[in-house]
């Protein structure tokens, strides 16, 4: 094998500190100490699909497409979850494979469907379940359930009492069984395939995070000596698993990279731009009638079932049926009246400008008036400010249209402005007539948010020791640096020279622009499949 590329979701300097990595995790510790390392800046916004896109491509999400979890369809009326289709360019594995590479693709969020490689994909986080095609070749699925018939592509923890000891020890059990799997299935991989470049992927930390940061970060773990000590003890376990992992490389010469595609920050708070936005007047709701009927049929609906004969007269009450991916929040919406809102899922908040033509009730004119709007809104959400002088809560504010390098407002954009919620906080599109603009948590909150800062390691026989900073755009072109592969131009990362111990020489590439051709990618998220993955977005918290 020619490079073994380790992602540890969510991985952070935070956790592996010189306490735990010499303490616990020797096989991590080793690579840290005989390679190059650092910071490693996230993707705007730090979310888990759009930086892994952009670590397997080399291109920022304005190239490449993924934006996050889900996108607005202004034609369906609806929000749809993302997927490996609305990537419009190729992958590293791709790329190697056109050059002769035999590739392994284990676990990367957002890889289904599956594209076809000179090699191996099993599709990761973002994977509806095992009833649909999660590998390529097609065949190599029925090999993991048939060793693996309880597989799955994330853990299933239980959410109900995560600071009580008889929950941490199940779910610290039930990372410790994925980690496990993973690792055999990189296993089988290479039996099957003996890969040049192979990347494997663990979810299991970020998941751990969000529901356990408080006993994980090296600033307050050891205030809980008993939950510090069992989590110690997975941490031992997973480290286990990057020295299986680093033995399936077989060669001393190999490349060797451990990236994350996001860190992870204690969230102090979550902001509901929706209340801001009606308590300034850009979002009206309907009559209380209206409300008191959404409410009633919501009642309903829970004690009869959403599917009850009685609840087929709904629409005959309050207009289309509502669905789980509808643009409709649970308190209807006066959209003639309304000119921004928020209304879809994801960490950052993605605000909509309620634009005449685009959707019906819109109200604001496309120009001048559009134009203000956005700056007006910028900057009263910039101006908003947390607790007791705890800051900014929002770290900036970006145009869609810019960010994401789409030319027009009438196209499919994830909204019309991006919030970037500062470290530790998150945004939540619910609102009512009453809910307030933000929730302070109590410092003994044991939940993580995302931050930009994640981590990264290389080891190679031209990588020198030392440190230094990186961003995520850059891991693909480093390592096709490495192994003397040529840069397709079109990518947006560039190598990172400072990891070298002696200069290389970088080879280019004109290519057609990167553009993938949709006819590589067949199959397309059926609703069914995108309600599936929603609901493993709204267990971790992403979605609501």
């Amino acid at each position: 094998m020619k490079a073994m590329i380790i992602g540890i979701d969510g991985g952070t300097w935070q956790i592996f500190d010189d306490y735990l990595l010499e303490n616990h995790m020797p096989n991590l510790n080793s690579l840290k100490k005989r390679g190059f390392w650092g910071v490693l800046e996230s993707t705007d916004p730090a979310v888990t699909p759009p930086a892994w896109t952009t670590c397997i491509t080399g291109c920022q999400p304005s190239s490449h497409g993924i934006i996050g979890f889900a996108y607005y369809n202004f034609v369906e009326n609806r929000t749809k979850i993302s997927s490996s289709i609305n990537c419009r360019v190729p992958t590293m594995f791709e790329y190697l494979s056109d050059n002769g590479y035999k590739v392994a693709s284990v676990h990367i969020p957002w890889t289904f469907p599956c594209r076809k490689v000179n090699g191996v994909v099993v599709a990761g986080f973002g994977t509806p379940g095992v009833d649909c095609d999660f590998t390529y070749p097609k065949d190599f699925k029925q090999k993991i359930l048939s060793r693996f018939p309880d597989y799955r592509s994330i853990p299933e923890l239980d959410y109900s009492a995560p600071a009580n000891l008889e929950v941490l020890q199940s779910n610290l059990d039930e990372f410790e069984r994925c980690v496990e799997q993973r690792t055999e299935i990189a296993s089988m991989v290479c039996e099957q395939v003996n890969p040049d470049v192979m990347m494997v992927q663990f979810q299991s930390i970020d998941v751990a995070g969000h529901l356990m940061w408080l006993y994980m970060d090296s600033a307050t773990r050891n205030n809980y000596p008993e939950h510090w000590s069992r989590i110690c003890k997975t941490f031992e376990k997973f480290d286990q698993a990057i020295g299986d992992i680093l033995k399936l490389v077989k060669n001393d010469d190999a490349i060797v990279c451990v990236v994350s595609d996001h860190g992870l920050y204690r969230l102090k708070g979550i902001i509901r731009p929706n209340a801001y936005l009606r308590d300034w007047g850009y979002l009206k709701f309907a009559n209380p009638f209206k409300r008191m009927t959404s409410r009633l049929i919501r009642k309903l609906q829970k004690l009869m079932g959403k599917n009850h004969p009685i609840l087929n007269f709904e629409p005959r009450l309050i207009g289309k049926r509502r669905s789980i991916l509808n643009f409709e929040p649970k308190t209807p919406v006066n959209w003639k009246k309304t000119r921004a809102i928020m209304n879809i899922m994801g960490l950052p908040g993605h605000i909509y400008i309620n634009l005449e033509n685009r959707r019906p009730g819109g109200k604001v004119k496309q120009g001048r008036e559009y134009e203000q709007l956005l700056d007006e809104l910028s900057s009263r959400f910039l101006a908003l400010r947390g607790p007791d002088g705890d800051g900014p809560l929002f770290s900036g504010t970006l145009r869609s249209v810019k960010l994401y390098n789409y030319g027009s407002v009438d196209q499919e954009i994830a909204s019309d402005l991006v919030l970037i919620p500062s470290d530790g906080y998150v945004t939540s599109s619910k609102v009512g007539v009453r809910s307030s603009g933000m929730t302070v948590l109590p410092a003994e909150n044991t939940c993580a948010a995302h931050e930009h800062a994640g981590m990264y390691i290389f080891n190679g026989p031209n990588v020198r020791t030392g440190q230094g900073p990186g961003h995520i755009v850059d891991i693909m072109p480093s390592i096709f640096a490495m192994l003397g592969v040529a840069i397709p131009e079109c990518i947006d990362g560039r190598p990172m020279q400072d990891i070298f111990r002696e200069p290389i020489s970088i080879k280019y590439k004109k290519t057609d622009g990167g553009q993938k051709k949709q006819t590589d990618i067949q199959e397309v998220l059926s609703q069914e499949q995108e309600i599936q993955i929603l609901k493993r977005l709204t267990a971790l918290g992403y979605a609501e």
